[in-house]
């Protein structure tokens, strides 16, 4: 069946945000007096859900809130410095083109999501819901698609954690894993997702077919 919307998560499916993301993660433990990223235990930390990784480095739930709002703001610092996965741009607008209404769904800031994309590129998204909670992406998947009036046959979410599988699953929508975000593909694809995307042109070879 056709999918009409497709929803993206941000960081590490459209941005390559990884190496921040580390950078970003030590400097707000120092703050809040949680554990460094643990690269020694990089495999293992990309099998985990979010809130498993958050509890094994000791991040207090109860600061969550604060933590992500500092979060946001060091990433603005050094923002300009990352740029879109290869290929991604042309996906986007191929898909744009083919009549699919694309939204956003991330726990970053709107100020960063548009400093990375740029203007040309903003203008192909209908909707942006931003500075989700790390652990509620369910409800602001529901909530995007109540706003642009789309039923769970005709959306498909394309992220890379298991947090966005969960969203997507809970809501009886099509997931989409990407190879080159946080959790590994196998640990996506072990807990059902249905797409597997590898290149940027898979994006297109997989939702262009449909038309």
């Amino acid at each position: 069946m056709r999918k009409s919307l497709v929803v993206f998560d941000f960081d590490g499916t459209l941005a390559d945000t990884f190496q921040l993301f580390l950078k970003t993660f030590d400097a707000v433990a120092k703050i809040y007096g949680f554990r460094a990223f643990d690269r020694d235990k990089m495999d293992l930390l990309r099998t985990m859900e979010a809130s498993e990784v958050l509890k094994y480095h000791g991040v207090p739930f109860w600061k969550l809130p604060a933590i992500a709002r500092t979060t946001r703001r060091f990433m603005a610092r050094e923002i300009g410095g990352v740029n879109l996965i290869d290929g991604l741009e042309t996906a986007l607008e191929s898909l744009h083109e083919a009549g699919y209404t694309l939204a956003i769904l991330t726990s970053n800031s709107k100020q960063n999501v548009e400093s990375v994309l740029g203007q040309e590129r903003i203008r192909l998204f209908s909707h942006f819901e931003c500075g989700v909670s790390i652990l509620t992406k369910r409800q602001s998947l529901r909530k995007v698609m109540r706003a642009l009036g789309a039923s769970q046959d005709h959306t498909s979410f394309v992220g890379d954690e298991l947090r966005d599988l969960r969203a997507a699953k809970a809501l009886g929508v099509r997931f989409g894993a990407v190879a080159w975000g946080y959790n590994s593909m196998d640990c996506l694809i072990a807990h059902g997702a249905e797409d597997r995307f590898h290149s940027a042109l898979d994006l297109t070879n997989r939702f262009c077919r449909e038309r």
